[in-house]
């Protein structure tokens, strides 16, 4: 029974050594270096303006500031996800001044800031600062994303009409919590210890199962 015990807490411990965990983490808090993950993603833009950071939403700290947007600018953030699958952009907090781009185009490139980008959803600026108007909604990246060190996710300013709807538009985004998360891709010496630890524990417990029954009458 013990042995059955110390197998069963092996396969939860390589469980959870394989469970989805954040890989990358963006904070800003005067910086855009990531907290976590700092060698495996970075972020820039295209406005010319440099970053500035401020305490823009509720109950949050620093969130970084990108002046000069207007439409067609963009900021992308690249994930080298080499080594992990089951790659997940999480949802994220962002806002604008009233001079900021109204609409922008989320999408995602499987083969660097030159590839081809596809779509994911557009989504409307505001210059709230509630979690409520300001939350946008992450995506999973396709199956192309796992073990793959050449991922672009852009977000791309798709309108001259300002938050205020008068005028063109030109002003500062403001980003904050924005992270991946994903699942460390099993070495293939893992599999085997995996497989010969469910083989053994099967045995074991045929095993107690037959004495626990006892002799036919």
């Amino acid at each position: 029974m013990k042995l059955i015990r110390r197998i069963t807490i092996f396969l939860g411990l390589l469980g959870s050594a394989y469970a989805q965990t954040t890989i990358v983490n963006y904070t800003f808090e005067n910086t855009t270096v990531a907290t976590v993950g700092s060698s495996l993603s970075s972020i820039s833009w295209n406005s010319g303006a440099s970053p500035g950071y401020a305490g823009t939403f509720t109950s949050q700290g620093q969130a970084l500031s990108i002046g000069n947007m207007a439409s067609g600018n963009s900021f992308q953030i690249t994930l080298n996800a080499s080594g992990f699958e089951n790659i997940v952009l999480n949802d994220f907090r962002i806002n604008g001044t009233a001079a900021a781009p109204l609409t922008w185009q989320l999408s995602y490139s499987l083969t660097g800031a030159a590839g081809t980008f596809t779509g994911v959803s557009p989504f409307t600026l505001n210059s709230g600062i509630s979690a409520g108007v300001t939350t946008v909604t992450g995506f999973a990246l396709p199956a192309g994303a796992n073990n793959n060190g050449s991922i672009v996710i852009s977000f791309l300013a798709t309108t001259a009409t300002k938050i205020s709807g008068t005028g063109s538009a030109s002003g500062t985004l403001h980003l904050d919590n924005l992270s991946f998360t994903a699942t460390a891709i099993p070495e293939p010496a893992t599999y085997s210890v995996l497989i010969a630890a469910i083989t053994l524990g099967f045995i074991l417990f045929q095993r107690i199962r037959r004495r626990s029954s006892g002799p036919p009458l």
